[in-house]
């Protein structure tokens, strides 16, 4: 559809074009009919131009020829000078122009005039002409106003006729503003302001004017200016300035320095001596002033004590006589700022006694002086001046120890302590003790054994040891029933009836061991075999152990039996020992239950049946 429509346009667009065409041949026939010469013009025609012409247009498929003669263009072309920025910092820089022309643009000429003020104008002038699109021409020129605007001409020689108005303007400005700063505040001396300081800016341009201010406080970013600002604390600054134009120009980074000190200085002091009690040195005290002014600096310091002159201070200084003192100080800064006067008071009094040093011991305690546990030992120093510097202590034959805390003493035996300290005057102590100590951690050992010693008699035997505090008592008993004690050795007991001995023992620290149970019975060693012997029609009891007899008769024969053969459940003995004689014979056992019964023939008469 669109096709369509395009073509319908073209079509019409064509007959309107013949139409005049065949109105300006017509026009130019009846102009040569009146004309001398056989040649005819078209209003506007060069005269130089050919005579006749032949144009041909074709339409719609058809060709239309006319006679005329050299037919000229009346429209005029047109141009005009692009936009420029209201300001250019930089040369040359570049102008443009459009052209228009129906025969085509032949050239463009670019028009300027120049002013200084803005004011008063110069003459138009041409700047250059251009002969090729794109229409452009790269101006310089000096600080001030331009107005342009540009002349076409097409390629019929037809001029543009110059406007009425400048197409377009601009200015130049290559100049950077200019920025200056006061200040306002109190001056002190040595040019140290004693106020805040206002601080003014002010920027001037001749040409494109200010844009804007720009300014930094000491450091940080430029901040934009719009009022005067005020600085106000102390110490020394410096304020970085600069300016920037409308044409884009930045003026120099320009700097002030200047400084405020609004406040006296600050004084203080220090005492370094021995401090007692209550606020009283024991010692000479070191006096020390310190001054301190963030912004001037200190000057000078003047003090004095009690009632003395007044000294310009230098150095730390010693105050050494006893008493109750009144110190006064104060200082100035080079502004001449004055401080207040500081008063404080000073005690000395001065120690010459040594310290005073107790001790405890803490621990379990068991009979007659002895610690039955870890002893801890604590130590306490006092001194009523100037203080304990340091304790120092050994135990038994140790080296001397500084004491810090509580200290254990864990080993057995008997100990002893020393000790002594020191005030920070240097005034020392007496060495105090030896302080003794006993520890006796350890139970004793103890061993019981049961010895039949005759019918219905058996002998306990306690062997201990202690190697600490040493053995106190042994007490026996049996059957839990409590039989008696010994204190001295050797630490027996006879026991008349069978049962169960046990025995305790207790150290001189209280320290105890129990025996193990042991039985008082027919047989004392486990594992024996038991038999009666039969002696001259006497009772006696054999033991046997391994394969050695032991027998105990009335007449407490000793006798010793050693087996040489065994033939079955009996054992044949060939020899036989008593206490008082050597004899030999022959003796069988045999087995009955719990008991070994055991027969011999011995020489000598011995009969055991």
């Amino acid at each position: 559809m669109k096709e369509i429509q395009h073509k319908k346009i073209l079509k019409e667009a064509g007959v309107l074009l013949l139409a005049a065409v065949m109105i300006l041949a017509t026009v130019a026939v009846a102009a040569n009919k009146h004309s001398e010469s056989p040649e005819f013009m078209v209003a506007g025609a060069d005269d130089s131009s050919p005579s006749q012409q032949t144009n041909t247009h074709e339409w719609s498929g058809g060709t239309t020829s006319l006679h005329s003669g050299n037919i000229k263009r009346f429209d005029t072309p047109t141009s005009s000078v692009n936009p420029l920025p209201p300001w250019k910092k930089t040369m040359p820089f570049t102008v443009t122009a459009t052209a228009s022309a129906g025969s085509g643009v032949k050239n463009v000429t670019l028009y300027y005039r120049y002013s200084s003020n803005g004011a008063v104008w110069t003459e138009w002038a041409s700047y250059g002409v251009d002969t090729q699109a794109p229409w452009s021409w790269s101006f310089t020129g000096s600080d001030g106003y331009y107005q342009f605007y540009s002349i076409a001409v097409d390629n019929d020689g037809h001029v543009e006729d110059p406007p009425s108005t400048a197409d377009a303007s601009t200015g130049i400005d290559t100049t950077k503003p200019v920025t200056t700063l006061t200040l306002n505040g109190t001056m002190g001396v040595n040019n140290w302001y004693v106020s805040d300081v206002l601080v003014t800016l002010l920027a001037t341009d001749n040409l494109s004017g200010i844009a804007s201010i720009w300014y930094i406080v000491d450091t940080g970013v430029w901040k934009m200016y719009s009022n005067p600002f005020t600085v106000s604390s102390e110490g020394n600054h410096t304020v970085f300035y600069r300016s920037l134009d409308r044409a884009t120009n930045v003026g120099d980074t320009l700097s002030v320095d200047f400084r405020i000190d609004k406040t006296a200085p600050t004084t203080t002091h220090t005492f370094n001596g021995i401090m007692g009690k209550e606020g009283w040195y024991v010692s000479n005290v070191t006096v020390t002033l310190t001054a301190e002014d963030e912004a001037s600096g200190v000057n000078y310091t003047m003090y004095k004590v009690d009632d003395g002159e007044w000294v310009t201070y230098a150095a730390s200084f010693l105050v050494t006589e006893d008493g109750v003192h009144n110190l006064s100080y104060y200082s100035v800064d080079y502004v001449g700022h004055i401080e207040h006067t500081n008063e404080v008071e000073l005690k000395i009094v001065h120690d010459t006694m040594p310290p005073t040093t107790t001790h405890t011991f803490n621990g379990i305690m068991g009979e007659d002086g002895w610690y039955v546990s870890n002893v801890t030992v604590t130590l306490t120093a006092e001194d009523e001046a100037s203080g304990v510097n340091y304790t120092m202590y050994k135990v038994d034959d140790g080296e001397w120890v500084t004491y810090a805390a509580s200290f254990l003493v864990t080993e057995d035996g008997v100990h002893n302590l020393r000790y002594y300290s020191v005030d920070y005057m240097g005034n020392e102590e007496d060495v105090k003790g030896p302080f003794d100590f006993k520890i006796d951690r350890t139970a004793p050992e103890i061993n019981l054994t049961v010895e039949k010693t005759g019918l219905m008699k058996w002998l306990l035997t306690v062997n201990v040891s202690d190697e600490t505090s040493g053995v106190d008592k042994v007490e026996f008993y049996l059957d839990g029933e409590y039989l008696g004690e010994v204190t001295e050795p050797p630490f027996e007991w006879v026991c008349s009836k069978k049962g169960t001995a046990q025995a305790i023992v207790y150290d001189n620290a209280g320290n105890e061991a129990i025996s193990d149970p042991v039985p008082v019975s027919q047989s004392q060693n486990s594992g024996l075999d038991v038999g009666r012997v039969w002696l001259r029609g006497l009772l006696f009891r054999c033991n046997r152990v391994g394969d050695v007899y032991y027998a105990f008769a009335l007449r407490l024969h000793y006798i010793e039996f050693t087996p040489t053969e065994r033939t079955g459940g009996m054992v044949i003995m060939k020899h036989m020992v008593f206490t008082d004689s050597a004899r030999t014979g022959r003796m069988y056992e045999f087995g009955a239950g719990l008991f070994t019964y055991v027969f011999g023939f011995f020489e000598g008469g011995l009969e055991i049946r």
